[in-house]
């Protein structure tokens, strides 16, 4: 009878979980629903690329993004470029996810943009190309944290975390770990959240994306300590039901563009 309870409950859960995430796109065009957000990565091998990625978004699209309304803006780079190469990474985030879905058809009809970008967009071969591939990664806001967040003038250094799981059910449990304590430990051992978000859409899913910022690589260090050894996050940690949540982690450093409008 156990045995068949479990059964039972796993399937609810299951299927409960394929329900969420059928209907997180519906959910997003709620007044009070967590922002959409969009991780765009424009992989790039050379310096010729990084500057003509850097020139257009600096001098055209982040411009017109701003001239849209669009609430926070993000544009990286990596902190150790010999590590971690010369990709730009742009963060963007959205009240309503009928905003992302219009921002195209918004810039084509956007003459300031087109004429300020027309060196980037009309190529006529590929070894004119700025950027080798790109990559955009559509994310649904934690409850627990619904809203981009704004670093503070000291935080300079941010790190990229992404978490994969081996199964929708493990993901959706690390997840519902971050809701239902992870965050607020973070909030108590200095682990500055900018944004949670779970995977609509993207790579290596199933799997979640946030970013933390710190003053430097020193007070990283330090709060990371502080939160493994904090007793909260042990306890949270050795509960049955989060066990085995991530498989992978991905992790990349970061620093904002003096154009960020973050």
């Amino acid at each position: 009878m156990d045995v068949m309870n479990n059964q039972t409950r796993f399937s609810i859960t299951f299927f409960a979980l394929l329900a969420m995430m059928a209907s997180m796109a519906v959910k997003a065009v709620a007044d009070d629903a967590p922002q959409i957000s969009a991780l765009i990565k424009y992989h790039i091998s050379t310096e010729e690329q990084h500057n003509k990625v850097d020139n257009f978004l600096r001098g055209s699209y982040v411009p017109a993004l701003r001239r849209q309304g669009i609430p926070s803006i993000g544009v990286f780079e990596a902190h150790n470029k010999e590590k971690d190469g010369l990709s730009i990474w742009m963060l963007l985030s959205f009240n309503d996810i009928r905003d992302y879905l219009a921002i195209t058809e918004r810039l084509v009809a956007d003459g300031q943009f087109l004429d300020s970008s027309a060196d980037y967009i009309y190529l006529e071969n590929k070894d004119q190309r700025a950027f080798d591939r790109m990559e955009i990664t559509l994310m649904s806001a934690f409850s627990g944290w619904p809203k981009t967040t704004s670093p503070t003038a000291e935080q300079k250094l941010f790190e990229l975390r992404n978490y994969e799981s081996f199964s929708e059910y493990k993901g959706y449990m690390k997840v519902a770990m971050f809701n239902e304590g992870e965050i607020d430990i973070f909030n108590k051992t200095g682990l500055h959240g900018i944004f949670f978000g779970g995977v609509i859409a993207g790579k290596e899913m199933p799997n979640l994306v946030y970013m933390l910022a710190f003053k430097d690589m020193e007070e990283r260090d330090a709060n990371w300590k502080k939160f493994i050894n904090h007793p909260d996050w042990k306890e949270m940690s050795g509960l049955e039901q989060y066990k085995n949540t991530v498989s992978k982690i991905h992790q990349t450093f970061l620093v904002q563009k003096p154009y960020s409008k973050l």
